[in-house]
């Protein structure tokens, strides 16, 4: 049909080797989900957190970590929403730094003095706990930023990590 309207068909070409590696991001992330959701599991996951991390270099958007997630990775928004019972998720955007030490400018381009201000202070910072920001559409309270689990968990791992890096 295409030819009796005139139109130039490719002739097919042997393709690369395909491996699942190459396959988008969402459709890995949504694949390695079915599999954590598997019966053959004694206890299936149910309940699950998606950490958006690097969410300094995003937050100027103005989105919460859901509708960044909505937008950005729609097949695995849907796939969370999708209600096939008994599955809690909440996604978070973090900021492990607090913001962008080191960002890519041309030759002769100078830092904004806004940013520049942002970074100087996040670098005054020792204590690591204090530079982490964890966001979520749900508000957890003015004085705890984040859940306690997490932070007690990160009291735990830093000094460690720490010790082991000096």
């Amino acid at each position: 049909m295409p030819e009796a309207l005139g139109a130039n068909i490719p002739e097919p070409t042997v393709s690369e080797k395909w491996h699942p590696k190459d396959a988008p991001t969402a459709v890995q992330v949504v694949e390695m989900f079915q599999m954590l959701r598997c019966n053959a599991l004694r206890s299936p996951a149910k309940r699950l957190a998606i950490m958006l991390s690097a969410w300094d270099k995003v937050e100027e958007e103005g989105l919460d970590p859901e509708a960044f997630l909505a937008r950005e990775l729609p097949l695995l928004d849907q796939y969370l929403r999708q209600s096939d019972g008994g599955r809690e998720f909440r996604v978070y955007g973090l900021s492990a730094q607090g913001g962008d030490y080191e960002p890519n400018l041309r030759e002769g381009e100078k830092i904004d003095p806004d940013l520049k201000a942002k970074v100087d202070a996040s670098r005054r910072i020792d204590d690591a706990l204090s530079r982490i920001r964890l966001l979520s559409s749900i508000v957890y309270g003015e004085r705890s930023p984040m859940p306690l689990k997490l932070r007690a968990f990160l009291n735990w791992v830093i000094p460690r990590l720490k010790a082991r890096l000096s």
